[in-house]
């Protein structure tokens, strides 16, 4: 039976990113695939075991920290 908790939560974020410029982001999904439904402007999946957020951030070719910093703020997202 699934969770009332995880139902609603679902129900909510789909409403509040409704409301959301969505095309205008890129995003980066840990461990999941709910955001492959969204128009995204560029949508990524990390997956474990290769990308295990307990070992730090992930790394781009470069060995670098994959952030984005052209966007509000700074987020993981694609380098």
């Amino acid at each position: 039976m699934p969770s009332l908790n995880r139902v609603e939560m679902r129900r909510r974020s789909r409403s509040w990113l409704k409301e959301l410029p969505l095309s205008g982001m890129s995003v980066a999904e840990i461990a999941g695939q709910w955001g492959k439904y969204f128009n995204f402007g560029s949508y990524e999946q990390f997956r474990y075991p290769k990308y295990d957020i307990c070992k730090g951030p992930y790394e781009g070719e470069d060995g670098r920290p994959r952030i984005r910093s052209d966007h509000c703020g700074s987020g993981v997202g694609t380098s």
